[in-house]
């Protein structure tokens, strides 16, 4: 069994950050354009968690030589 740096799932990390930028932008009163920035920094940390927090079952398998063995060609 592998235990991995972080024990929480991914998807708590990202609405936890999101809920934090939800409430500073009500804090700041800068909510319109700021929401928008908050959404592309959510996306943006979402897909970083999925490269740097892979489980080994999402990692595709890659093909080496995926024509076969044409070597001698």
């Amino acid at each position: 069994m592998m235990h991995h740096a972080f024990a929480a799932p991914k998807e708590s990390i990202t609405a936890t950050a999101f809920l934090i930028g939800l409430v500073t932008l009500f804090a700041v009163n800068w909510l319109w354009p700021g929401i928008l920035v908050l959404v592309g920094v959510t996306v943006l940390l979402e897909l970083a968690l999925r490269r740097w927090l892979a489980d080994p079952e999402e990692i595709p398998l890659r093909v080496e030589n995926p024509e076969g063995d044409r070597e001698n060609e």
